[in-house]
């Protein structure tokens, strides 16, 4: 999990995006988290605190800490073929001026390489969407959260946002709960299913368009559906 951090005119910071590391160096993200005042990424956090530098937890008698750590951008690059009026392509990449050593609690996301990966089945807990609620305002959670949603018929969706201009580029999600991912979806968090496999790894095959959804059903960008475009920037920066 990342978290955007923007600086304010009065100087101040605050986080208003989330995102996701696909690799030591390049974060994934939506396109309309692309805005003035971006100057950071952080990864790594679980409860975000303006005094507390390490998240601990006690085990049996074990007390376990984590740091987080706050990352320069070196470049950034939003799909050439983002719409921010109609939406379409709402995905972009940032890169990170030093790599991420990988810990317990860093470590890049897989990526839906194989289009068999995309198509979850139409059935409920098959997929996760994490972080903190945070969107445009701020953020509704400082605690790291997660919830368990599912795919839904393109039909869900435009039933419930019959005022969007829908592209193929657009999944269809929902949860039983209409709160579900208030305090919960951030703009340009990931969501994430889990691939059974030998050994199982989980993978990214969206990306949330706006933190605090209201309705059960909301749209996601479709992660495969520009993994050329991701694949070619990343190949391209080495």
């Amino acid at each position: 999990m990342a978290l955007l951090q923007y600086k304010n005119g009065d100087g101040s910071r605050k986080f208003a995006c989330g995102g996701s590391l696909i690799t030591e160096s390049w974060v994934l993200t939506a396109a309309h988290c692309i805005k003035p005042g971006l100057i950071s990424v952080r990864l790594g956090e679980y409860e975000i605190s303006k005094n507390i530098k390490k998240d601990c937890s006690h085990g049996k008698a074990i007390k376990t800490c984590t740091q987080h750590m706050d990352f320069k951008i070196s470049t950034i690059v939003t799909h050439p073929d983002n719409n921010q009026t109609t939406g379409v392509k709402n995905i972009a990449l940032i890169k990170l001026k030093t790599r991420a050593r990988r810990n317990k609690n860093i470590k890049p996301i897989c990526l839906p390489f194989k289009s068999e990966l995309l198509h979850a089945p139409y059935e409920e807990d098959t997929l996760t969407v994490a972080g903190w609620g945070l969107t445009e305002k701020g953020f509704t959670s400082k605690i790291l959260k997660k919830h368990l949603i599912s795919q839904r018929p393109s039909a869900a969706c435009k039933l419930a946002h019959s005022e969007v201009n829908v592209s193929i580029s657009k999944l269809c999600l929902g949860s039983s709960n209409k709160q579900a991912s208030n305090g919960c979806a951030d703009s340009g968090g990931p969501i994430i299913t889990l691939i059974k496999d030998t050994p199982d790894f989980y993978t990214q095959i969206g990306i949330v368009q706006m933190g605090g959804e209201e309705s059960s059903n909301f749209y996601a960008e479709n992660v495969f559906d520009s993994m050329d475009w991701i694949t070619r920037v990343i190949g391209e920066s080495k």
